[in-house]
């Protein structure tokens, strides 16, 4: 995080929601999804049915599966995260501004 570039990166990957955080939620959600899947096959005797095995029972109507679907975080909590990294950003072009700036009074021209 003492790197320009890296705030910058930090910052934009919060913003765009694929930081840690974005893939934390992900994975969450998708760990969810696999409970609710898990226990749409034991409501539908999936794993004691060979229907659902092999191939020479029919075909398994998957209508009522359920979907996966993925909320990503909203803009607000997504700029919220980038926060701290474009304060450091900018607090970082002030002080080197106002490095430059006394360095530049102080030189003779």
């Amino acid at each position: 995080r003492l790197s320009p570039a890296a705030m910058y990166d930090l910052a934009t990957q919060a913003w765009a929601g694929t930081d840690l955080y974005g893939v934390t939620d992900f994975f969450e959600d998708a760990r969810q999804y696999r409970r609710t899947l898990i226990d749409y096959f034991y409501d539908k005797d999936a794993f004691s049915s060979r229907q659902w095995f092999a191939s020479d029972k029919g075909t398994i109507n998957l209508d009522d599966l359920p979907r996966f679907v993925y909320q990503r975080a909203s803009l607000w909590t997504n700029a919220s995260r980038a926060l701290p990294d474009l304060q450091l950003l900018l607090l970082l072009n002030i002080l080197l501004f106002l490095a430059t700036f006394a360095i530049f009074v102080r030189q003779e021209i």
